[in-house]
């Protein structure tokens, strides 16, 4: 891939970012927590779907603090299909963050601060996703240069826009590079596509737009290309072998029958000669069956002994027998 200047590169990526992932509108006035639901609900740009969002969360749960402990994947059932796969962890990573602060779900208090320790504990704010961090400066903070957003730094550096470096000397090229009439829609773009596609632990080149215009991407691409011709050739090599080992068997297994066969005709072509007799095969009867269980059987009229009657004792009053006595 042939290299381009960081200005060059910037205005080829941003128009394809921004079709991809819509145009970041104006923002309004809100409360600093409101305003956080909506920049983590955002929908192309617009805020308009963050309000329909938030009312099914509010529906669905008792207060955003339940909302806070839920699992991500039930977030995303909340949000519907609406929303791609991993906004609910952008919705529960957004209210721990604040929740973390003051263990409460309210930053007024930060916001409260001065500017510069304002904007330097909201970016170090965990687990605020730094899209979220981005949109309250510019929001509530009044911040109209490019933040310093963890997935904005990692996108222009796998995108070749800012070279190898510190931070703070490649959020200084970058503030360079971005005009500032564009500097809230670039932001908007980047750092979405660092949340959902250009992620930390992962990249997803596949799905990724600018797959064609990104070295780290094309480099990517071409080793899963090469691992994935490994994977096909080993899966060949091992059906060749296992076919190869299965008709090998199957040819001992012939050979066997054919040799045993031939040394029965032998024993009997020899037992002829010799006028030995052949034993037939005695087919010995199989055993009946078992009863499984217990039958009960009437026996037959000899078997059964006749039970001898038992003479009863004459009783004897006492007047007979004190009469017997004087005799």
């Amino acid at each position: 891939m042939a290299k381009i200047s960081a200005t060059r590169q910037f205005k080829r990526i941003f128009p394809i970012l921004e079709k991809e992932f819509g145009r970041r509108e104006r923002f309004r006035s809100r409360p600093p927590l409101e305003q956080a639901l909506a920049s983590a609900l955002l929908k192309d740009g617009k805020e308009d779907a963050s309000k329909r969002a938030v009312k099914r969360i509010e529906r669905e749960f008792v207060d955003l603090n339940e909302a806070r402990v839920c699992a991500p994947d039930d977030m995303d059932h909340v949000l519907g299909g609406a929303y791609p796969p991993g906004t609910g962890l952008v919705v529960t990573s957004t209210l721990t963050a604040i929740f973390n602060y003051g263990q409460a779900m309210n930053i007024d208090g930060l916001l409260a601060l001065d500017a510069a320790k304002a904007k330097k504990k909201l970016l170090k704010l965990k687990p605020m996703p730094s899209r979220v961090a981005g949109e309250l400066l510019f929001t509530q903070l009044g911040c109209t240069k490019l933040p310093a957003g963890a997935g904005l730094l990692r996108v222009a550096k796998r995108t070749g826009i800012t070279s190898k470096g510190s931070t703070d000397a490649q959020i200084t090229a970058l503030r360079r590079i971005v005009p500032k009439a564009v500097i809230v829609r670039a932001f908007h773009a980047i750092e979405t596509l660092a949340e959902r596609i250009c992620t930390a632990d992962n990249y997803k080149c596949r799905a990724c737009p600018l797959n064609e215009y990104c070295p780290a991407g094309v480099d990517m691409l071409k080793k899963l290309k090469a691992r994935e011709a490994r994977e096909l050739a080993a899966r060949e090599a091992e059906e060749k072998r296992v076919k190869e080992q299965r008709d090998l068997d199957r040819r001992t297994r012939a050979r066997k029958r054919a040799a045993t066969s031939k040394l029965k005709k032998a024993i009997a072509a020899r037992s002829k000669e010799l006028k030995i007799p052949v034993r037939k095969k005695t087919t010995r009867r199989k055993p009946a069956p078992k009863p499984t269980g217990t039958k009960m059987v009437q026996a037959s009229s000899a078997e059964v002994k006749p039970q001898r009657k038992k003479k009863k004792k004459r009783s004897v009053s006492k007047k007979k027998r004190s009469s017997t006595k004087k005799t």
